[in-house]
């Protein structure tokens, strides 16, 4: 392949400047001495529009290109694609794009050299010039033949796990929203990603990518909450402002405390369905010893009534003991997020605030 770069050695083809006429001037002098007289011809180059000392684009950029195609037969490939860069940046030409794409491929770094390639291709594709033509072609073969052996990094952020203000940033560059998601080019090295969030904690991973088919994904977490981040909201109430007052410190606590909840009223709901489900039985059994219909009936009635409550309560107390269950499972996790309790107290109240995600 190398070999094959090497064979086209793109050339810089330039018009050359041609001075016209009207810019020499003779002028005859008299020779003042006293040895006779002569003709002093001085020819003077006219200068028009540009001030002294300035240097035409042109001619910088190719110095810069001709210092690259030396620093690259040279062996000198990082320089001569600095070089090349610059003679690109200074005045932008197919063939020193071409050649910009040959010396980042012979340095490894194919994403880059097969992005130029197609730059050249794209830019020389609507011509008729013969000579632009073949660089069409080159750059067409070349896009080509290393299209596939390009490596890819696809940085993954699941919609579970945006929050707003999420920024994600692969080495000191951000990372535009419109390409998450999605696998792309890239040469090989090792990034660093990272994603950061006001308030939140920053998630930071590193990844090594070979020069040659290798796909990488990173994912992105959802990241934690700054530890103190709730209370430090709640501090800006005015029931707070009170607590303040009255020197109240706001108290992080884990979230299981809604688990505790739903367990006490898991229990009470049950004891109370045993009460009921007992009072339904008594009056059943009364019914059954009752002197007359109408006593009966009240009795079957009653017996009737509070086996239905006690149904719900118990139906309820099981759906309240499985959520306290799940809750207290899920609390233990370590992204678990955490609540705020702030005691207040005010000149003529007493209260607590409770804030955070249940």
């Amino acid at each position: 392949m190398r070999a094959h770069m090497r064979a086209h050695a793109w050339t810089r083809i330039r018009a050359s400047r041609v001075l016209p006429a009207s810019a020499l001037h003779v002028h005859a002098m008299p020779d003042v001495s006293r040895r006779g007289s002569s003709l002093i011809v001085v020819v003077a180059l006219a200068i028009v529009g540009r001030p002294v000392g300035a240097q035409p684009a042109s001619g910088q950029a190719e110095a810069l290109f001709r210092e690259g195609r030396a620093l690259l037969a040279a062996g000198k490939v990082a320089e001569a694609c600095a070089a090349f860069d610059a003679s690109d940046h200074i005045d932008h030409v197919a063939s020193t794009l071409l050649n910009r794409a040959e010396c980042h491929q012979r340095l490894g770094q194919l994403a880059t050299a097969w992005a130029l390639f197609v730059d050249a291709r794209r830019e020389t594709s609507d011509t008729t010039d013969p000579k632009t033509q073949s660089f069409h072609r080159s750059a067409s073969e070349h896009a080509d033949l290393l299209e596939h052996r390009l490596s890819s990094l696809a940085i993954v952020v699941p919609l579970e796990n945006r929050v707003a203000g999420l920024e994600v940033v692969r080495g000191t560059e951000v990372v535009d929203v419109v390409v998450w998601n999605h696998a792309l080019p890239i040469d090989g090295g090792t990034y660093t990603i990272s994603a950061r969030v006001p308030g939140h904690e920053t998630w930071t991973t590193t990844v090594v990518i070979q020069p040659e088919a290798d796909h990488a994904v990173v994912t992105i977490p959802r990241l934690r909450e700054n530890a103190g981040s709730a209370a430090v909201g709640v501090t800006t109430s005015p029931v707070t402002a009170a607590s303040t007052e009255a020197g109240a410190t706001p108290t992080s606590v884990p979230s299981r405390l809604p688990s505790y909840v739903l367990g006490g009223s898991a229990l009470a709901l049950g004891f109370g369905a045993a009460m009921f489900y007992a009072r339904g039985s008594s009056a059943n059994a009364d019914a059954n010893h009752a002197p007359d219909n109408a006593a009966r009936d009240a009795s079957w009635r009653t017996a009737n009534r509070d086996r239905y409550v006690a149904d719900a309560m118990l139906g309820v107390g099981v759906g309240c003991a499985v959520a306290a269950a799940w809750w207290l499972i899920h609390a233990g996790r370590a992204d678990a997020r955490r609540i705020a309790v702030v005691p207040a107290a005010g000149a003529t109240h007493v209260s607590v605030v409770v804030e955070g995600a249940f």
